[in-house]
């Protein structure tokens, strides 16, 4: 497996957004904006053109609003593959996008949160590589990355 780090991880790890738990929380202290990363490892690349991101509500209000995917090769150029917005509601989301190129690190910017506090956070993010033979829109039997 990969690394996961976060610019914020005071009120939980950044591993807890991918453990497959929704039971744990990556959550930060500091307002929006905050990134989350996922580092696939030394020549390992996938070309992510699906993510899920299931938050948790507070207070009545999701911790993401809008947000921004972005891919690289060295952990210091990105590439914006997409920009969308969450609905303000508890359900898991799902996010496609075309994207033809394979990439080290896939990193989820939150530029703004529901919550009037700003604060930030994410029970689970999850990345899926459309195969090729589905890259027409159809995402079925897509492998699930993290």
């Amino acid at each position: 497996g990969g690394t996961a780090s976060a610019s914020d991880v005071t009120y939980g790890a950044a591993a807890n957004a991918c453990d497959n738990n929704a039971g744990t929380v990556w959550a930060t202290n500091g307002t929006a904006p905050q990134w989350w990363k996922y580092d696939f490892g030394a020549a390992v690349a996938w070309e992510i053109g699906r993510v899920t991101i299931d938050c948790r509500l507070y207070e009545g209000n999701r911790e993401i609003k809008d947000f921004t995917i972005a891919g690289s090769n060295n952990d210091s150029s990105w590439t914006n593959l997409y920009t969308g917005q969450c609905t303000n509601d508890a359900n898991k989301q799902t996010f496609d996008f075309n994207n033809d190129t394979a990439y080290r690190y896939i990193r989820i910017t939150v530029s703004t949160s529901y919550r009037p506090t700003g604060q930030v956070s994410c029970e689970e993010f999850e990345a899926f590589e459309i195969l090729p033979i589905h890259k027409s829109g159809i995402a079925i039997g897509s492998p699930w990355i993290f």
